[in-house]
């Protein structure tokens, strides 16, 4: 058999005799070291899985992971201009985008959508709706101009 890790607990009567330990406080005591141990060391460290003879036929990793490994690994964490800050402007600015469309009329809902949210083309949506190319070109401008001065206006 493996040999016998030596745990060190100390003797909280040996260490403070001039205090009258109650034996609650003592155990609060204990299972808080037993608490430190395991976080410390068996969180961290890898455990051999063992057959019945003794064998070792596995390594159990530990659960704790250094930010390192990750990195090694390849994990991606938050991108740094998704703070809290920059999320919550990113919002208003939002809110203050579909409030101003919201004022925009249905025909000019309609060709931005075409254009900015079904990924169609001035020349494509002319031809739907039978207009000219530069005609929807020239209301694509004047509905952002609209848009613009409706979110500076809300500001």
């Amino acid at each position: 058999m493996g040999k016998k890790k030596i745990k060190f607990r100390p003797n909280y009567e040996k260490l403070y005799p001039g205090l009258d330990i109650s034996p609650e406080i003592l155990t609060v005591l204990k299972k808080g070291d037993r608490r430190d141990e395991y976080e410390s060391y068996h969180l961290k460290s890898a455990r051999r899985i063992k057959d019945e003879q003794g064998n070792i036929i596995g390594i159990k990793p530990g659960r704790e992971i250094s930010l390192e490994f990750l990195l090694d690994q390849g994990v991606c964490f938050i991108d740094d201009s998704m703070e809290p800050e920059r999320l919550i402007i990113e919002q208003v600015e939002k809110e203050a985008l579909y409030q101003a469309i919201a004022v925009l009329n249905p025909e000019e809902r309609r060709l931005l959508a075409a254009i900015f949210i079904n990924d169609m083309t001035e020349r494509g949506y002319a031809k739907a709706t039978g207009n000219l190319q530069q005609t929807i070109h020239c209301r694509k401008k004047a509905i952002l101009k609209k848009l613009k001065k409706l979110i500076k206006k809300q500001k």
